[in-house]
């Protein structure tokens, strides 16, 4: 496969799956996020641009609980990942500023959480089971046309 009928193709499938790259981040979204992060640059984001589940950006500052220019996570995010640039003022940076590229991710969020499985875990249906899916918790909503297979 020729480059660019993969790069073609990778930008397609990312603007597909929903999530906002910066081939498709617009000017409105970039300006909410970066004053939600005091971000510079704006790679990504998963959700709405003014509460975003999850987002990527760049900001002058090194990563949270580093140091005297540490990142000040925002209330209602955790830090998913943190890498500080040792390139002055990339990204939209000062010119003499540290730039880190910062992940988070919105703390309301639950996290999945593995539970037990009732007794139609392992087996095949040919319509959407509603019952015996989980032994303890509650079982996330099942779509699609089948057949389900329950693992």
């Amino acid at each position: 496969m020729n480059k660019r009928i993969f790069l073609f193709f990778a930008l397609f499938l990312s603007l597909i799956i929903g999530t906002q790259s910066a081939f498709a981040i617009t000017v409105a979204d970039s300006n909410t996020i970066k004053a939600l992060f005091s971000a510079t640059e704006v790679e990504s984001f998963e959700g709405i641009a003014s509460s975003p589940a999850k987002a990527v950006f760049w900001a002058e500052a090194t990563c949270p609980n580093q140091g005297v220019y540490a990142y000040p996570m925002p209330s209602g995010y955790s830090l998913v990942s943190c890498s500080t640039d040792s390139v002055l003022g990339t990204h939209g940076g000062c010119s003499v500023c540290l730039m880190s590229r910062i992940e988070v991710k919105s703390s309301s969020i639950a996290s999945p959480i593995n539970g037990l499985c009732g007794s139609a875990n392992g087996q095949s249906f040919t319509s959407a089971p509603t019952s015996t899916l989980c032994a303890s918790g509650t079982a996330s909503a099942i779509s699609g046309t089948g057949p389900w297979t329950l693992t």
